[in-house]
């Protein structure tokens, strides 16, 4: 199956027909999902697409940074979003922080996946880069009954269960879980998920009603980057614990589709979806015994030495069992309530109009502190029983999103087909502080984004095709309570009164060329997006994961995306995949970066032409698939990609972190018709390679021999793992 196609696509809540935007979409099936078995979507994605890459800042394998062309979904406070992920025409991005968490996402239950490049405005706010969709098996697409057991290296056991099933009188179900548990290939790195999924509809020959729900619990450990000279002693070490993050969503969604004659229908669809988030993270402390006051606590800020406070006001005395760590706590609770309404009307094959509304809110209720402790031998943080009166936070908040979207598609001639499409949304976002009053906020977003694109039918197979699209983004809450310079904040905990952020705006060109022969594809692709008042965390304070939020001006991303799939026979497929990106600052700035040994007075430098940090310029993907016989399917997949630079050097001063590849092999037998056997291999050469790199201070927590300012997140060594699937 050739899984790259260059179509015209349609707005989320309707993806049977991808039809209303130009560009290289890249389909995944279900089918591939568990032929590949990989252990999570991002990781799929990542293996088979290099415009994709991965950043294990949590070095979690189910917590990565997924980059699309640049632009980051993330589980992690701190990294400027730019990508729109949705379920079953549900947006997955967090309210909160937009953050993506892709742990929770059940690739068990999918049916197909579609990558989709590009500012389209379609898709909403936050598609700066890109847009994720996926579509969810249902009884009509599943009808078997299966169950899939796998367990190997790292202490890692999952279980799978599906099935699905229709009837003669309409109806039709579906309903997956999955367990997943393993030890951590990291010292202290245990993760579970448990999911649950359940799909039911009844249709007939005009009306289609779906009801779909949803549940998530996860128990995340992501002991993240260590001091690359502890690394290089025991590459299983972390540096300081626990960093663990709970998880438990819940999601329902009501869709009734109607089709009114041969050129008109209509879809409307409501959703409520609730998505709770409890953070403990153990960290190093900078406070020390005040000079001014004897015996009691205080803190560096700006050559000035301030008191702790306890939560009574009083000074905080100087034990032992209060040096050296904290205990960062979040609670995080998430609501969202949605409904959209589409109305499609079709001429022919000549045309296609799209028009719809989409109305979202989300209420979210924020509670961290942060406790003194003390270290053990582990670096584990000790409670000290005793909370900063400054870092107590108590926020509500409530966003508001409305949106209207429009979409003609029309052939100008037999070979040409141009499409016009564009949507409006207007954005609220109001903070109410619940302990004082300095939180209290209102801000309000409204703008116009459109897009143009025009396919052309060359003849002998050959497309080509040109777009233009702009999308937004508006700050987040916690983005909009962290943009102080002279006060940073601690993620995801400390928040402040501060300047107002305007929303980051991007718009992207695109041409592309493809020729598809049924048996083999190539395509190229090449792109510009160009951000506006981008957002960025800028690091600054003592502290790796201290700073505050900042409008940068323009950053600029151009690319190119070339492929080559090639069908052999029925048995044999082949492909290679390559991507270029040079992701830069456009901007002049001076900025914050305390750890940068080639840093001035805790300042760099960045010029126009920069590199944005965690971005290789060049990344491939190569893949073998190759039906032995009737009875075994070998899968070979190689990635590998071109160094990056550290977060906290965006003036590219440091040697990069190093490039790397590595190779993942997969067997699979059909022993009889209901029983597979199979095995994964992942890294088989066991490169030793690390995807993000930190820089942070070590000192203060190892001891003065530990100089080397650069933090490193180690990729995950040689793993395989042995399973069955069996059909029940």
């Amino acid at each position: 199956m050739i899984e790259e196609i260059t179509v015209i696509a349609s707005s989320p809540i309707e993806m049977e027909k991808v039809d209303h935007v130009s560009g290289n979409i890249h389909v995944i099936s279900g089918e591939d999902l568990r032929k590949k078995r990989s252990m999570s979507l991002a990781e799929h994605l990542a293996s088979h697409n290099p415009s994709i890459i991965l950043n294990g800042a949590t070095s979690n394998p189910l917590q990565p940074d997924v980059q699309f062309r640049g632009f980051v979904g993330s589980s992690l406070l701190g990294l400027p979003q730019g990508l729109a992920v949705y379920l079953d025409g549900v947006r997955l991005n967090e309210p909160f922080g937009d953050t993506v968490n892709w742990a929770l996402i059940p690739e068990e239950a999918l049916e197909t996946v579609y990558v989709i490049p590009g500012s389209n405005p379609l898709f909403g706010l936050n598609a700066l880069g890109g847009s994720i969709v996926t579509k969810s098996k249902t009884g009509t697409s599943y009808t078997d009954s299966e169950l899939e057991i796998s367990a190997g290296s790292f202490g890692r056991a999952s279980v799978k269960i599906l099935k699905g099933d229709n009837f003669k009188n309409g109806f039709s179900y579906f309903v997956s879980g999955s367990i997943f548990d393993e030890s951590g290939w990291r010292d202290f790195s245990p993760t579970s998920v448990n999911r649950m999924f359940g799909n039911i509809s009844w249709q007939d020959k005009s009306t289609k009603i779906e009801i779909i729900g949803y549940g998530a619990k996860a128990d995340l450990i992501g002991n993240g980057s260590a001091p690359i000279q502890l690394l290089q002693t025991q590459r299983t070490s972390i540096y300081t614990r626990p960093d663990q993050s709970d998880h438990d969503l819940k999601m329902l969604n009501l869709s009734i589709q109607r089709r009114f004659n041969d050129w008109a229908s209509s879809k409307i669809q409501f959703f409520t979806r609730s998505s709770d988030i409890e953070s403990l993270n153990g960290d190093e402390s900078d406070f020390e015994e005040c000079l001014a006051f004897r015996n009691l606590l205080c803190r560096q800020e700006k050559n000035e030495e301030l008191l702790l406070l306890d939560y009574a006001g009083a000074g905080i005395g100087a034990r032992d069992d209060l040096l050296g760590g904290t205990l960062n706590r979040s609670t995080t609770l998430q609501t969202s309530k949605g409904a959209r309404w589409e109305l499609q009307l079709n001429h022919e094959d000549k045309s296609s109009f799209i028009f719809g509304v989409d109305y979202d809110k989300a209420d979210v209720d924020f509670n961290s502190s942060t406790e003194l402790g003390a270290l053990d031998s582990s670096r584990r943080t000790i409670s000290g029983k005793i909370f900063l009166q400054d870092a107590l936070v108590h926020l509500k908040t409530a966003n508001r999103d409305l949106s209207l979207f429009a979409s003609l598609q029309s052939n100008l001639t037999t070979k040409t087909k141009i499409n016009i499409s564009g949507q409006l949304n207007k954005a609220e976002t109001i903070l109410q502080d619940q302990i004082g009053i300095a939180l209290n906020g209102s801000h309000s977003f409204r703008r116009f984004n459109p897009a143009i694109s025009i396919t052309h039918d060359l003849g002998s197979q050959h497309n080509f095709y040109a777009s233009h699209s702009k999308s937004n983004r508006t700050p987040s809450p916690v983005e909009l309570t962290c943009a102080d310079e002279n006060d940073p904040c601690r993620l995801p905990n400390a928040f402040l009164s501060d300047p107002p952020l305007a929303d980051v705006k991007a718009g992207t060109n695109e041409i592309g060329l493809r020729k598809d022969q049924g048996l083999a594809l190539w395509f190229l692709s090449i792109y510009e997006t160009k951000t506006k008042d981008d957002i960025l965390f800028v690091s600054s304070g003592a502290l790796t994961n201290e700073g505050f939020f900042s409008n940068i001006g323009e950053t600029l991303r151009r690319g190119l995306d070339f492929g080559v799939i090639k069908i052999v026979t029925n048995d044999f497929k082949w492909s290679l995949r390559y991507s270029h990106l040079k992701a830069t600052y456009e901007e002049t700035l001076t900025l914050p970066s305390p750890h940068n040994p080639r840093g001035f007075e805790g300042e760099i430098n960045i010029s126009p032409g920069d590199r944005l940090p965690s971005l290789p310029s060049h990344a491939l993907t190569a893949s073998i698939d190759w039906q032995v016989s009737n009875q075994i399917f070998v899968n070979l997949d190689l990635k590998a990609q071109s160094g990056i630079y550290y977060r906290g050097d965006e003036g590219n001063d440091l040697a990069k972190i190093s490039g790397y590849g590595m190779v993942n092999v997969g067997i699979q037998y059909q022993s009889n018709e209901s029983l597979k056997l199979f095995l994964r291999a992942e890294n088989i050469f066991n490169s030793d390679y690390s995807s993000f790199g930190v820089l942070g201070d070590p000192s203060e927590v190892l001891g003065d021999e530990f100089n080397d300012k650069r933090f490193l997140s180690p990729g995950q060594p040689r793993g395989i793992w042995v399973g069955l699937a069996y059909k029940l």
